[in-house]
């Protein structure tokens, strides 16, 4: 099995997004909140501390560290999984 061509057609078929709703974020819905998750996790950096957290987009990697760290659902990933590019 060539590996190669495999990771071309997932390249090609693969829309990553990261989408960021800071009205969900914790640090807009309570102003003294100590939540700290997302940069915390974030393994490359993208997401910069403030009130609330933002998200570099040519920093991010999309492996959805967020998604899983932020309780109140401000990250969402509206991108294709590898796999399911696989089987379509």
């Amino acid at each position: 099995m060539r590996l190669l061509p495999i990771a071309q057609k997932i390249a090609e078929v693969i829309d990553t997004s990261i989408v960021v709703d800071d009205t969900r974020c914790l640090h807009n819905l309570d102003r003294f909140s100590e939540c700290q998750g997302c940069f915390e996790i974030c393994p490359v950096g993208a997401i910069k501390a403030g009130k609330p957290p933002t998200l570099d987009f040519d920093s991010c990697q999309y492996c959805r560290a967020c998604l899983a760290a932020c309780q109140m659902g401000t990250y969402t990933y509206t991108g294709i999984d590898a796999a399911q590019a696989l089987i379509d």
